[in-house]
């Protein structure tokens, strides 16, 4: 018997199957908008297309480790709202009159002491990323995870989801997603355009993300005894790209040597506040430099002054 929540009907799937790769679920929508970490469009369309794998994620570990503490995640939001319960779900839902679009949300909130009707959803994240998270309490997280949550109210016809997040710090927050009529609908129409682009043959382009590299690789695993033309445009592309890399890193290299001098015997070095590198010892070795994660998102670039 299929369980009715909102707008949302159960629908007995297994990921990978024909059905689920048919389906556009929360998980695969930020792909599909070009938002996902995980996945590029290229990329999906080629999973949801039965041209390339789904279980070879190289982020697998990242995505294991979610699995393991959203337990945790989740006892932490119930403990800081007691006038709820979350239901943990184990099911995926579709809309009960647009079959293709699906959800698996991490919980359904409801409220206590009151009839068993869903009020919102929520979701648990543990996130390395905390720079791309803003200020507790509001709906500033990171692009991909919103165009999550939207799907999902939008799929259930509930009103917010309630997104609990542990980042890399070890600290638990809170962040607060309302629906948006007229996002979600953009958010279909593009998704019906996807799905349409998955039965004409019209594949997305090739982008710069990880797992468009490795769906193309996985696209053509065999290597026959032949060269292949390049067109000249392409190839003064790539070797200039491999130029510029070549260069940037022997100057990444000098200015962190000026860096470690500069710092000193110091633990870390700062500018406006933000730390730019740690001075990190393994074993007793001499300390080296480990630079911070996302300093490009989190550091005004200043131009260099005209010599």
């Amino acid at each position: 018997m299929s369980t009715v929540i909102g707008t949302a009907v159960s629908a007995p799937m297994t990921i990978g199957d024909p059905a689920w790769a048919q389906t556009v679920t929360a998980s695969k929508i930020a792909a599909v908008l070009g938002l996902s970490r995980w996945d590029s469009p290229f990329s999906i369309w080629h999973k949801m297309a039965g041209n390339a794998s789904w279980n070879a994620d190289e982020n697998l570990d990242e995505k294991r480790r979610g699995h393991y503490l959203e337990p945790a995640v989740r006892q932490w939001y119930r403990e800081h709202h007691p006038n709820y319960q979350v239901d943990k779900n184990v099911s995926t839902f579709v809309h009960k009159d647009r079959p293709w679009q699906g959800a698996s949300p991490d919980g359904i909130v409801l409220r206590r002491n009151v009839e068993r009707t869903p009020i919102g959803l929520f979701e648990g994240k543990t996130d390395n990323l905390y720079w791309q998270w803003g200020e507790e309490g509001t709906d500033q997280i990171p692009a991909g995870y919103r165009a999550q949550c939207m799907w999902q109210m939008d799929v259930f016809g509930l009103p917010f989801v309630d997104v609990a997040v542990l980042d890399s710090n070890l600290t638990f927050r809170q962040y607060h997603v309302e629906y948006d009529a007229a996002e979600a609908a953009d958010m279909r129409a593009r998704a019906l355009d996807f799905l349409d682009s998955l039965h004409t043959g019209r594949q997305p382009g090739l982008d710069a993300h990880g797992e468009t590299y490795r769906v193309v690789r996985e696209l053509h695993p065999d290597i026959d005894n032949v060269t292949v033309d390049i067109d000249p445009g392409l190839a003064a592309g790539y070797v200039n790209a491999v130029s510029a890399l070549e260069i940037a890193q022997e100057d990444l290299a000098e200015k962190t040597t000026l860096l470690a001098d500069a710092i000193g015997t110091g633990r870390a070095g700062i500018c406006n506040d933000i730390v730019l590198a740690t001075r990190i010892s393994k074993g007793g070795n001499t300390p080296f430099l480990r630079r911070s994660n996302g300093l490009t998102s989190k550091f005004t670039l200043i131009e260099k002054e005209a010599s």
